[in-house]
């Protein structure tokens, strides 16, 4: 019997994009913070991970072992990010402590079977967040992406179809772009890939190397920055 192939751009192969886009934006803010194109292409990276983090919240079968090996990692990333730039202002806590935040906020809706109470909490959920983030925000302890950040898988995850998924995405990064920079609007660009998407997530051989990327092209750059500013 012949097996239907989905045609499109799969999970990993959204991944991938992401990844290669993240690098580069990462490379532009450490070791050419003159060369703004890098950043601008990093802008493509956080919507992919969003949509993807709530795929990942509705397939999971294991939702709370999900949330803690994000978070474990991104406690991983922050350490880095301490050891490396200890002179920072405040405190800014990466992607993967956001997306922890996204993962567990999306394994109590998904937890609560009727959608009309499922979309009352989301509400809720929505105001405490904000009443939550933003005064930390002002007390210089930031999450990458802030409120917006957080919210955007939990968006994501109440949505049923792709299309009404990408026009949500479109709307909160649109909001994002207005609150932040104008190289924020860049990020609308992802929209392009993500359209693409077949719903197949790829093989989950290389769940973990995503995860393990993060935490390692951050040593890597951060160590390459080190080792030139020694060799001044």
């Amino acid at each position: 019997m012949l097996t239907q192939t989905k045609i499109g751009l799969s999970g990993n192969a959204l991944k991938c994009i992401a990844c290669i886009c993240m690098l580069m934006d990462h490379m532009g803010y450490i070791l050419f913070p003159t060369a703004m194109w890098l950043r601008l292409v990093g802008r493509i990276a956080f919507p992919i991970f969003a949509y993807l983090m709530a795929e990942g919240c509705r397939y999971t079968r294991r939702p709370w072992r999900h949330f803690l090996e994000v978070f474990l990692m991104g406690v991983i990333c922050q350490v880095v990010y301490q050891v490396a730039e200890p002179n920072r202002s405040g405190i800014y806590l990466n992607i993967l402590l956001t997306f922890s935040v996204s993962i567990a906020l999306c394994n109590v809706l998904l937890a609560i079977p009727s959608e009309k109470l499922r979309l009352g909490v989301f509400f809720s959920m929505a105001i405490t967040l904000w009443l939550t983030v933003i005064p930390l925000q002002r007390r210089g302890v930031d999450f990458d992406y802030s409120f917006w950040g957080i919210l955007l898988p939990v968006v994501l995850v109440l949505l049923k179809a792709h299309w009404q998924r990408l026009v949500a995405e479109g709307a909160i990064l649109c909001l994002m772009a207005m609150e932040r920079n104008q190289g924020q609007w860049y990020a609308l660009l992802a929209l392009l890939p993500l359209a693409l998407y077949s719903g197949a997530r790829g093989s989950r051989k290389f769940k973990y190397v995503f995860y393990l990327f993060y935490p390692l092209h951050l040593a890597a750059i951060y160590g390459i920055y080190w080792a030139l500013t020694l060799l001044k």
